[in-house]
């Protein structure tokens, strides 16, 4: 009895840990897509005046007040990298 108990204690354990992570996960990618269209909606213009400093502030400040973030990279039309905060 004391083995079943807990085998199906461990059973909705797992079960619960696995619908957790899905959910975190679930939560994080749809953030980082709120983060990633609002940082190009933002960097238009001075991709379009070629403002690399304006870039550059941009990204930092987004980086530094979204502790979650590892690194930002913007690239143009043809993949060249414009400006990033790789350290």
């Amino acid at each position: 009895l004391i083995t079943m108990l807990l085998t199906l204690s461990l059973f909705f354990g797992l079960l619960m840990w696995d619908s957790i992570d899905t959910s975190l996960g679930q939560q994080l990618d749809k953030h980082g897509l709120e983060l990633a269209s609002n940082l190009a909606s933002l960097s238009a213009n001075p991709v379009l005046l070629g403002n690399s400093y304006a870039l550059f502030e941009l990204i930092n400040e987004t980086h530094k007040h979204n502790e979650d973030i590892r690194y930002i990279f913007i690239t143009d039309h043809q993949n060249r990298l414009l400006a990033h905060t790789f350290i």
